[in-house]
């Protein structure tokens, strides 16, 4: 088995959690305890929403 060696930087990875937490988590939770949207569609539209960005951060 070959073995891959990541360099991370650090403060790019904060940016990228920081993006998920407000653009993937609270605004979509934010907006269906609102629009009182079912947990499904919810969860739907949140899976939508990180396939959508998936490419953006590889």
């Amino acid at each position: 088995m070959q073995q891959i060696t990541l360099i991370i930087d650090a403060e790019k990875l904060r940016e990228v959690v920081l993006h998920l937490v407000e653009e993937v988590v609270r605004e979509p939770t934010h907006s269906q305890k609102k629009k009182h949207v079912n947990k499904t569609e919810f969860h739907f539209a949140l899976q939508k929403k990180l396939l959508d960005l998936a490419p953006i951060f590889c």
